[in-house]
């Protein structure tokens, strides 16, 4: 038995991983909030997820409980409001504007007065950059309470939440000042309170300013890059985080074993977390996770094939009379009809590689991902990874069919020693190296012309 990686360690790497490939802005952040957040959060913006990942660092939750002390230094300016009076003085009166208001009723009325007293103006650039700040924190709250687990609480608790957002309605400063959403913040008005006396304004600006590189994916700015690794939310299950983990690994080998492949932009909708290329050499790679790709891996049960089935009692029959009673009873009980299938799946990771851009993959990679170390639940990985290798289909062709593109599959596991492969499975543990395990899969199996066409031009 191999040492298996804990979760920490595996969260560690996640975190290297998805900085790096955040930074070349070729990765699908689309699919990867699909991967990195719990299904029970109901997150699917990667903007949405990023406002979470801000609000919870802890910078920005120390920021939000400390700043009601400095609140009451906040800084104004002094305007002078002028308004028309009968019968009173209040304030200063300007006898001119005084005069000019008598003057125009013929001076009938000289009890009207113009008075001027000073108001504090709060509608300046320092105070829309924290007002704005801590609006974006408040709109985030009712997510963050909505996140029911332990993780989040640790970090911000109810009770903390809920007087943050009692202090931000309640309080006089804050109110005074422009609603956060109508405060359209310049580059000026950062500037002024990066330059401000008060600590406070200063903390605000910084942060506002990673907020917005949050949202502009400037991820190789370090304090970004200290928000995200310090707030990431990572999936609620190990085997999932293991599954991720997989997948960026598979990504870095590819890259090691082909050096002149380069991440691609990814259209948004596209559904690969990754597209890699080698224009010169006419190689193109799709890698999915938790998703088939151009590949499927369904096989219908025809209608009607009950009534075209021997009589004699066998276990394929058996089990078409099970899918069509299945299909007759969740008729009568509920508003839906199921599909029914001989067969479905889905594998972990699915890498599509092509020698031309827009034809069917001439080769497939296939993973499975267990988080065991336990024999059984290999022997089920195994098992499901020669279920997607015999149902599966690229175009009209079974992947297991000599026609169909080479196809070879591997199983993932944490802690349990790799074992030698078996036609076109391979075992590899989480601490192996899959570069090893790729390299020779892709030079001798799966791009063969590639090798031929190097032998050529070395002759």
């Amino acid at each position: 038995m191999s040492n298996a990686l804990s979760r920490d360690e595996l969260e560690d790497a996640i975190l290297e991983e998805l900085l790096t490939y955040l930074q070349s802005g070729n990765l699908n952040t689309e699919v990867v909030t699909d991967a990195i957040v719990p299904t029970e959060l109901g997150i699917s913006e990667w903007e949405r997820l990023q406002r979470l990942h801000f609000c919870l660092a802890p910078p920005i939750v120390e920021f939000c409980e400390s700043v009601w002390d400095d609140l009451r230094g906040v800084k104004t300016v002094t305007d002078r409001e002028r308004n028309e009076i009968r019968g009173a003085i209040q304030g200063q009166v300007d006898w001119g504007q005084t005069i000019q208001t008598r003057a125009e009723t013929g001076f009938s009325d000289r009890s009207k007065f113009v008075c001027s007293a000073p108001v504090s103006e709060y509608d300046i650039p320092e105070n829309r950059v924290l007002k704005r700040l801590l609006w974006e924190v408040e709109r985030t709250a009712d997510v963050l309470r909505d996140i029911d687990q332990p993780w989040r609480r640790t970090r911000w608790d109810d009770t903390e939440l809920d007087r943050f957002q009692r202090r931000y309605r309640r309080n006089i400063h804050l109110s005074r000042m422009p609603p956060g959403e109508d405060c359209r913040i310049t580059g000026r008005d950062l500037t002024a309170a990066r330059q401000a006396r008060t600590e406070m304004y200063r903390t605000a600006a910084r942060w506002l300013a990673v907020l917005q590189k949050l949202r502009d994916e400037e991820y190789a700015d370090p304090d970004v890059q200290t928000i995200l690794s310090d707030s990431l939310v990572l999936p609620a299950t190990d085997a999932r985080l293991l599954e991720l983990y997989t997948t960026f690994q598979v990504i870095e080998a590819l890259q090691e074993v082909v050096p002149k492949l380069s991440l691609q932009p990814i259209e948004s909708g596209e559904s690969p977390v990754a597209k890699l290329a080698d224009e010169e050499d006419s190689i193109w790679l799709n890698v999915y996770h938790d998703q088939t790709g151009n590949l499927t891996f369904h096989e219908p049960l025809p209608e009607g094939v009950e009534s075209r089935l021997p009589a004699d009692p066998s276990y394929f029959r058996d089990h078409v009379a099970s899918q069509v009673a299945y299909k007759q009873a969740v008729g009568r009980m509920s508003d839906s009809s199921p599909r029914l299938a001989l067969y479905n799946g889905r594998p972990d990771v699915v890498v599509e590689i092509r020698t031309s851009r827009d034809d069917d993959p001439i080769a497939v990679i296939l993973g499975e991902v267990k988080q065991t170390a336990r024999q059984n639940t290999f022997r089920e990985g195994l098992k499901e990874l020669i279920g997607y290798w015999h149902h599966g289909r690229a175009a009209q062709e079974r992947l297991a069919s000599p026609e169909g593109p080479v196809t070879v599959g591997f199983v993932t596991t944490n802690g349990l020693e790799s074992r030698r492969s078996a036609g076109p499975c391979f075992h590899i543990d989480v601490e192996a190296s899959f570069q090893q395990l790729l390299e020779p899969l892709l030079r001798l199996n799966l791009l063969p012309q590639q090798e031929s066409a190097h032998s050529v031009s070395a002759r």
